[in-house]
């Protein structure tokens, strides 16, 4: 599929997908590829525009990226149990930790999502598990 640019000012850039291709994944969070880039995301919805797709920055600064380009992406309606991969040092906290894995099971998918984003998020592995020791005593 190919999906047109925009780069508004103050924005992030984001790309319109066609209602047919949003509405077939719906609500559901989504697996896209551009290029050689792999992302896990859910759709925006921009007012009078549709159903938009955020991309970050770094990606929208590829050569040859400006405001109009044509990107060819792929989307596939993404059924993973988290939609978001799960790093390791996290399910290690997870299986060592039986009331923090009650907790964290207690909580609804998008706080669940939010805390793994948050001990992946650091590049060292040493932050990370920093990160997991500290949510598991939380």
């Amino acid at each position: 599929m190919h999906f047109t640019l925009n780069k508004k000012k103050g924005y992030m850039p984001y790309f319109l997908v066609p209602e047919e291709v949003g509405k077939q994944i719906g609500d559901k969070r989504f697996i896209g590829t551009i290029g050689d880039q792999k992302f896990q995301d859910a759709f925006n919805m921009k007012k009078g525009e549709g159903y938009a797709i955020q991309i970050n920055t770094t990606m929208a600064k590829k050569p040859g990226l400006t405001e109009g380009s044509k990107l060819q992406a792929q989307l596939v309606q993404d059924n993973s149990p988290h939609q978001l991969a799960v790093p390791s040092v996290f399910t290690e906290e997870m299986n060592t930790d039986q009331d923090a894995k009650k907790v964290f099971d207690g909580l609804t998918p998008g706080n669940q999502r939010g805390l793994m984003y948050l001990v992946r998020q650091p590049k060292l592995m040493d932050k990370q598990i920093d990160r997991a020791l500290i949510i598991e005593k939380n």
